[in-house]
């Protein structure tokens, strides 16, 4: 429950309480306390009683205000001498420090001849004393400054400024960091005017880099109940709806749960859609607004129409939508919203999926073709260079992220898709025998040799070749059968799987028996050169990967009638390297039997 929904509650059950009634639930309070939490208890109930007296009091300065003023104006001065270099610590590298044997030390040491410790904590206690006095304007001032200020060096070694959180880290300042943040937020929300709050909150929240400050935790640890609340989270929505990034995001969705009410969570879902499309799918997975099965599927066909086609946060709802069709009969829709899948995060396993659930599958490779062929045009270019530096198929937590598929998920999409000459023409070629890790020279032996193996049961090599096509198509059985019919036991290796429906794509789409023998051929010379340029570098963490390339291509051979293939190839580069001891090793291990002494 969220601190919203929990006020509500209380409130409602206090409401039924006379006077003599809340005495005695306070008291029974009081009696569970600790003796270390007494103390704080009676400080809320007298800051209560002091609050209602002097409600009418017609403002907050009293006795003493105006030297706390003065001494604000006094310390704001110093810091602007830090700020402009007048004082600053000075720099002096640790002889402790060691890269490599002792790095958990500070490089660099700080003297303080100018006495900024004691400013900066004279300030940060003097913030507080303001706050305590209720004098917001002067306490947020204070805490504003310490909050960005750059603590000035002589930069002898790194010439670069202490920010406040640096200095307390390097233990160069005690102020309790946590304390300043929640006080300034405070201060700032009780200093502002309340169509200026949302701003200034924002501004304060950005600079801070703590998941554990949030609205709820700077709203509950308030002495006071703070005026406004609600009209401020409503703001806080409404200036945060077009802007994006994650701080605005984990605050607007913040915002709206605190607001707890599912007209207005929908609301701006679908306002800001295109901002903040995170927001449908914490309404479509959460189901704040408590939907019946029914109502959450026409929620996340919503969705999908109000969210950009190309954010690949779309592809979760549309699996979720897939998901939904299902459990209620609707198998065609269910289809058309794998193919969203693909449209919105355009992968490998996503074209898989879309096309193997398929009952029209014919009817889907073309709709699949049509989505992927636009990133086909755009990066044609791509596809002729030998590298990809792309990210990869994760979602990386950026709500907007639009789905780019790189040079090596193309072609993986391009094999799926039966074009095979392509993959050839752009994927299976590389200048160097090394350095292959960034090309797609290795998902591309993989995907070729299990099309050419035409045996049932995978043997050790080909095993082998199957994981490293599994990883490299990122291939994970349990998300895969998301938004299928598919039962995802969790207990399956996903090599395993994979080798599976690997089997039963290739019946599918089989490769032209030509362009078989072609393959097999162009193979031979990939191997031999990879091993050639894995020796001649002494690269012997590569040794086994050319061992499973030998075992599994002498596998494919027996499987297409070569008897024998296996043992005589492997033997043919043992001879070849004939000192190799290490790679003698691994071609054991994938099956080479040690010749006999005569």
């Amino acid at each position: 429950m969220n601190l919203t929904a929990f006020l509500k509650a209380v409130d409602e059950q206090t409401g039924k309480m006379d006077l003599q009634e809340c005495t005695a639930f306070i008291h029974e309070i009081a009696r569970g306390y600790s003796e270390n939490q007494r103390q704080d208890f009676l400080r809320k109930l007298k800051d209560a009683v002091s609050e209602k007296g002097c409600a009418s009091g017609g403002g907050k300065t009293g006795r003493g205000d105006i030297s706390l003023e003065e001494e604000t104006a006094a310390v704001l001065e110093q810091i602007d001498l830090i700020e402009g270099g007048e004082l600053q610590l000075n720099e002096e590298y640790n002889d402790a420090y060691d890269d490599w044997y002792n790095s958990d030390v500070e490089e660099i040491l700080y003297k303080d001849p100018d006495g900024i410790k004691d400013i900066l904590e004279e300030a940060a206690a003097l913030a507080h004393t303001c706050y305590d006095r209720e004098l917001y304007g002067l306490s947020r001032e204070l805490y504003g400054r310490l909050r960005t200020i750059d603590i000035s060096t002589d930069g002898e070694y790194s010439g670069e400024a202490l920010s406040l959180e640096e200095a307390v880290r390097m233990d160069l300042l005690d102020i309790d960091l946590d304390a300043l943040i929640r006080e300034s937020i405070i201060s700032t929300y009780l200093d502002s005017e309340p169509e200026e709050r949302a701003q200034e909150i924002f501004d304060i929240f950005s600079s801070v880099h703590d998941p554990a400050v949030t609205l709820e935790s700077f709203l509950q640890s308030s002495v006071i109940e703070l005026p406004g609340t609600q009209e401020f989270l409503k703001s806080m929505v409404s200036y945060l709806g077009n802007k994006r990034g994650r701080t605005e995001s984990r605050l607007i969705e913040e915002a709206l749960s605190l607001e707890d009410s599912w007209d207005d969570f929908h609301a701006a879902a679908k306002e800001y859609a295109a901002d903040h499309p995170g927001l449908y799918k914490t309404a479509v997975f959460e189901n704040p607004g408590n939907l019946d099965r029914e109502q959450l599927y026409e929620l996340s066909m919503e969705a999908l129409e109000k969210i950009p086609e190309r954010f690949a946060i779309r592809s979760e709802i549309a699996l979720k939508a897939a998901d939904l069709a299902l459990v209620s009969g609707r198998n065609r829709e269910a289809e058309i919203y794998r193919i969203e899948v693909f449209r919105s995060e355009v992968s490998p396993v996503n074209f898989w999926r879309a096309y193997l659930e398929s009952e029209n599958s014919e009817h889907t490779r073309e709709a699949l073709r049509g989505i992927y062929s636009e990133y086909i045009d755009e990066s044609r270019e791509i596809l002729k260079k030998e590298y990809d530096y792309s990210p990869g198929y994760a979602y990386s937590g950026n709500e907007t992220r639009e789905t780019s598929p790189g040079r090596n998920a193309l072609l993986g999409i391009l094999f799926f898709d039966g074009r095979f000459e392509e993959v050839l023409q752009y994927g299976m070629r590389t200048k160097n025998a090394v350095g292959w890790s960034s090309t797609f020279m290795k998902q591309g032996m993989a995907l070729f040799m299990l099309d050419l193996y035409q045996g049932k049961d995978l043997p050790y090599g080909c095993r082998a070749i199957n994981r490293q096509a599994c990883e490299a198509v990122g291939f994970r059985a349990k998300q895969y059968c998301k938004g299928t019919e598919r039962p995802d036991d969790g207990g399956t290796p996903d090599e395993i799987v994979f080798a599976e429906y690997f089997s039963d794509w290739k019946k599918r789409i089989p490769m032209s028996g030509e362009l078989q023998e072609s393959v097999l051929q162009k193979m031979e010379g990939w191997i031999r050169e990879r091993v050639q340029g894995i020796m001649e570098g002494n690269h012997r963490r590569h040794y086994g990967e050319c061992a499973a390339y030998i075992a599994a291509y002498g596998e494919i051979l027996e499987s297409r009638g070569s008897a024998g293939a296996k043992a005589r190839i492997m033997e043919n580069y043992r001879c070849e390297y004939s000192r190799r001891r290490a790679f003698h090793e691994e071609l054991r291990r994938f099956g080479m039997k040690d010749r006999k002494k005569k």
